[in-house]
């Protein structure tokens, strides 16, 4: 009888998380965060596939379902330069905003229509093979946000640290780079 009540209790609980993993949507999210969970995780997929970045978290601000920011963070795998980090942080953006502004569905929430790159953030952790992030010079984090692209070295002597930040436009970047927005 101890068995079988055991076995019962198993099955129904099975039951219970199986029927719970099948829910693909939270039933309390608004219309706007479901559209924006679709175009984040559409878009890391998608950056992930064509610049071999690996998504490691994502965001938004978004107060009483109005978009202002969406925001995507990826890990490397092998250590880049400047330049190619530049040249990674604006195709990432690119992508990122022709997502938001090709969904019809999002632009009634969106701040402001088109989305421009002021209201999307790209963060890249710059990382090697072991997930070790380079210390001075090596660039250790780079960002594009409010439509300024910041790298960021860690200094050799104290992990926690910042050693240098450097800075620049989004125009600055475009003409640095060559690269057609």
């Amino acid at each position: 009888m101890k068995y079988l009540l055991t076995i019962i209790l198993s099955i129904v609980t099975i039951f219970m998380f199986s029927s719970l993993l099948q829910q693909k949507e939270d039933p309390y999210l608004s219309e706007a965060e479901k559209l924006v969970n679709k175009i984040l995780y559409e878009s890391a997929k998608s950056i992930e596939k064509k610049y071999n970045l690996y998504p490691c978290g994502d965001g938004a601000a978004m107060p009483d379902d109005i978009v202002k920011i969406l925001i995507l963070s990826f890990d490397t795998k092998v250590q880049y330069t400047k330049e190619k980090l530049r040249e990674l942080l604006l195709l990432c953006s690119k992508d990122l905003l022709d997502n938001i502004n090709k969904n019809e569905q999002l632009q009634e929430y969106l701040i402001q229509s088109p989305a421009t790159i002021e209201n999307v953030r790209i963060a890249i952790f710059n990382q090697d093979i072991n997930g070790q992030v380079g210390f001075d010079p090596l660039i250790a984090t780079a960002q594009i946000s409010n439509g300024i692209l910041i790298y960021r070295t860690k200094d050799p002597n104290d992990n926690f640290k910042i050693k240098n930040q450097f800075e620049e436009s989004y125009a600055e970047a475009i003409k640095a780079s060559g690269i057609k927005q």
